[in-house]
């Protein structure tokens, strides 16, 4: 979430311009987690639409969860 925040701030976006937020975990019935962690960084900006998806595995060993989102870039 940090790594996304950073980005956001980079292209001139924030929280309030994601639209979208898919998340692929190896743990997806800890989707409670998942959420207290993504408020944590967040803080209480409303969520975007989000589907989390369980997966057996991620890009690199060792990760627990990717997060992909969307962004409507502000004009």
């Amino acid at each position: 979430m940090r790594n996304i925040e950073v980005t956001l701030k980079a292209v001139g976006a924030s929280w309030n311009d994601v639209v979208r937020r898919t998340i692929y975990t190896l743990h997806p019935t800890e989707y409670e987690v998942i959420t207290e962690a993504i408020e944590a960084v967040q803080g209480n900006h409303e969520h975007p639409a989000q589907t989390i998806i369980g997966v057996t595995g991620l890009a690199v060993p060792g990760l627990l969860i990717e997060i992909e989102v969307t962004v409507r870039l502000p004009e």
